[in-house]
């Protein structure tokens, strides 16, 4: 049988998590952003702020955030 983990090897492994968690926001966000910024085509077509953040809500890419 293994041993069971230590508390301090959990934590490790919990901090570990919290990491690799954060990496993959940070490029889930970076990848959201250069779709809004170079392929989207509402920011180039409509100045209307208001009116471009209410079709931004509804981009599926949001669901990525």
């Amino acid at each position: 049988m293994s041993a069971e983990p230590k508390g301090e090897e959990i934590q490790t492994t919990i901090q570990q998590i919290r990491v690799m968690i954060a990496k993959l926001q940070a490029q889930t966000e970076d990848v959201v952003s250069d779709m809004c910024d170079n392929y989207c085509r509402h920011p180039r077509e409509i100045k209307d702020e208001d009116l471009l953040n209410d079709i931004c809500e509804q981009c599926p890419l949001n669901k990525l955030m």
